[in-house]
């Protein structure tokens, strides 16, 4: 009996220690074993991440390389161009302004043919020392004199030979318009450009033009930073991915925050990746470490960059990790055969045969990786399979949309009515009325051509008062034609307000209202309109009075306040408030003439 509970005591004591040694095993082995499946599946998470990542680096290169060459196929083609070529020639050295204006009009016919095509490209210029031809009015105005002390200038004219780009800047930067600084709504804020020097082009075959350092004709090819939108792609696993585009100084090309366009990046790591075709790499950016994958635009040279946060990864890692861990935990605790298993069935050999199905990828682009494993792994695998059919078909389709869009250009151009082509046919009028000697209805043409010009050849948002006064006179002018010139109109401007800005269309739409209103029932009296521009105390004064029937103090009362006007009216405010704020009025009143006056206040800096 005593023996048998020794043996019972002895095979206890066996028992405890064997299960105190596989306590320690477990307590060794467990800790041991996760740490190594942590960093090993971390470090195959990161793999899959950065290659991911290098590959949306390399198609977004491959969709704006595919489009910049595009852009400059076009150039060449317009530069190789006999009949383009023959109009800069004659347009070299001319001083006649209706000729260079007729050269512009011929020029933007051939333009049209090689770039109306490209969605991409915004606007074409091509800009001499005495004229600028403007391929698209509408768009980008550069002023005269800006351009000589552009940057845009001084890369042009050393690109004598090939294309040259000029990094994005701010085109009222670039060209000193500080008025559009506040006008950030324009679509051509932000541009960068492509400029060849056309002189070695235009000399060619002509030893006996050799430049003389003085002119100069440089084209300039301008694309606004939506060009952008269509390139960079993502994977919608991946979150808070920034991109950039650098150039080899670090300048900011686009970005995804839009105002850091422009910035010069003074990280070492610019210079060092500037000198590779691709990688991948961990950087400091911005005080916060970084993972970059970046590749170089074989167009341009210039880098894009992809940079996720190192927390952002890991981040990634531990939420895919979170339900496997528990289950991993659990295992590991029942026993230490069955977590190795477990562990290396559900984790790493997952995550080591995916290494090895994005490695096929690499080498063809066309592969599906299978969806095997857990579901978090499935998840990735079908993201990522989207993701590169998703990039199969916006490629296709971005061919798709270029074609249709050629193909409605087409067509526009066959539709589309010129403005320069109304111009000619105007001049031809007058050209036949001042033959037969109709000089009464010749000055009316005239004042219909400045009108047209006014309205259509400026974009600016303010213009100096002595143009906008010249196209509120042509159209009085044209008015009292109709009416046999029944109106009287007196001006009366202080000499040194014609040079100020104020806004385009300021007073023609309060002479119309004129006009419609103020003799609607004055029978034969005699009708008198007064203009008067003055300063007084720091402001500057815009007065239209009449002497006809007037407005009850009601009606004054509401245009003063905003409460009742009309279109014009509405819109002149609108634009009075919009570039002075509240320093600005606008108010009516009686007028000492026995009608009505309204008055535009603005304040000084103009």
């Amino acid at each position: 009996m005593i023996g048998k509970w020794k043996e019972g005591l002895k095979n206890a004591g066996l028992q405890l220690q064997f299960n105190l040694f596989y306590i320690g095993m477990l307590m060794f082995l467990v800790p041991a074993i996760t740490v190594f499946c942590y960093w090993q599946s971390q470090k195959i998470l990161c793999e899959v991440v950065t290659s991911d990542i290098r590959n949306l680096v390399e198609k977004s290169n491959q969709i704006a390389d595919s489009k910049l060459q595009l852009a400059k196929q076009y150039t060449f083609y317009f530069l190789a161009d006999k009949d383009a070529q023959r109009l800069l020639r004659e347009a070299e050295g001319c001083q006649d302004f209706s000729r260079l204006y007729f050269l512009d009009g011929e020029l933007k016919k051939i333009a049209d043919r090689y770039f109306l095509s490209s969605p991409d490209i915004y606007s074409v210029n091509i800009v001499t020392d005495h004229y600028t031809f403007g391929i698209e009015f509408s768009q980008n105005y550069i002023p005269a004199g800006a351009f000589k002390d552009s940057l845009v200038y001084q890369i042009g004219m050393k690109s004598r030979e090939r294309l040259a780009w000029v990094p994005t800047y701010k085109f009222f930067q670039m060209y000193n318009q500080p008025e559009l600084e506040r006008v950030t709504g324009i679509d051509y804020y932000y541009m960068f450009s492509m400029v060849r020097n056309l002189e070695s082009l235009l000399r060619e075959g002509r030893p006996d033009k050799e430049g003389d350092g003085e002119g100069f004709q440089i084209l300039t090819i301008n694309f606004v930073d939506s060009f952008w939108d269509d390139v960079f792609l993502s994977i919608p696993e991946y979150q808070n991915v920034q991109h950039m585009v650098l150039d080899e100084r670090g300048a900011v090309i686009t970005h995804s925050d839009k105002g850091r366009i422009g910035e010069v990046l003074e990280e070492g790591w610019v210079q060092e990746i500037a000198r590779e075709k691709s990688g991948s790499r961990f950087v400091e950016l911005d005080g916060k470490r970084v993972m970059i994958s970046y590749g170089k635009s074989s167009v341009t040279g210039w880098m894009s960059v992809f940079a996720m946060e190192e927390k952002e990864l890991w981040a990634l890692h531990f939420s895919r990790l979170q339900k496997s861990s528990l289950l991993i935990f659990g295992l590991l605790l029942i026993s230490v055969a069955a977590f190795s298993w477990v562990i290396r069935g559900w984790v790493v050999r997952p995550v080591i045969r995916l290494t090895g199905e994005v490695e096929k990828v690499e080498k063809d682009p066309e592969y599906q990786i299978p969806e095997r494993g857990s579901r978090e792994f499935r998840g990735l695998i079908s993201a990522y399979n989207h993701m590169k059919t998703r990039v199969r078909q916006l490629t296709r389709q971005n061919c798709e949309m270029e074609s249709l869009y050629q193909a409605s250009k087409l067509r526009e151009i066959n539709l589309q009515l010129n403005p320069h082509f109304i111009y000619n046919v105007l001049n031809m009028l007058n050209l036949e009325l001042i033959r037969d000697g109709e000089f009464e209805y010749s000055e009316l043409v005239d004042d219909v051509i400045y009108m047209m010009r006014y309205i259509l050849d400026s974009d600016n948002i303010a213009e100096t008062f002595g143009i906008d006064l010249k196209y509120t006179l042509h159209y009085i002018d044209v008015v009292n034609r109709r009416y046999d010139g029944i109106y009287q109109l007196e001006v009366a401007v202080e000499p040194d307000l014609y040079e100020t800005k104020v806004p385009k269309f300021m007073l023609q739409p309060i002479v119309e209202n004129v006009f419609k209103h103020a003799f609607a029932r004055e029978g034969e009296k005699e009708r008198k309109i007064r203009i008067s521009c003055y300063r007084r105390e720091g402001m500057r004064y815009f007065t239209v009075e009449d002497n006809g029937s007037g407005m009850d103090e009601k009606l004054m009362e509401q245009i003063s306040r905003g409460e009742e006007c009309s279109v014009g009216l509405r819109n002149t405010r609108e634009r009075v408030e919009h570039l002075y704020g509240l320093q600005a009025l606008l108010y009516a009143e009686a007028s000492p003439m026995g009608g009505a006056k309204v008055c535009i206040v603005l304040p000084e800096g103009g």
